[in-house]
């Protein structure tokens, strides 16, 4: 019995310091379409944790479905100026998502 305490005592304090991480990444394309098309081809990646440099260096394990999941996909339009003040119309696709089993960072 006196080696079951602090063992759990042990294991809540590991569970405690686990927190959900939040992440963003971004997607760019001169059309809507374009940029659809990369979302849904990077949304597989995310969820299995191949895109492993988008964790900002944290503490994230295990890179799966099971922790990885994908919360929304926003859209934006966008313009930039060149170096002659011309616009050129781009697009964004920004994918929010978060990992439920990071290590907090001190």
């Amino acid at each position: 019995m006196k080696k079951i305490i602090p063992l759990s005592l042990i294991f809540s304090l590991f569970s405690a310091s686990a927190l959900a991480n939040f992440f963003k990444y971004r997607v760019n394309a001169e059309t809507e379409k374009l940029v659809l098309i990369k979302v849904e081809d990077v949304i597989p990646d995310i969820i299995s944790g191949k895109l492993r440099d988008t964790f900002h260096g944290s503490e994230c394990w295990p890179n799966n479905e099971r922790t990885i999941k994908v919360k929304s996909v926003h859209i934006e339009k966008g313009y930039s100026v060149d170096d002659e003040g011309r616009l050129s119309l781009n697009y964004t696709g920004l994918i929010n998502y978060f990992h439920s089993s990071c290590l907090r960072e001190n």
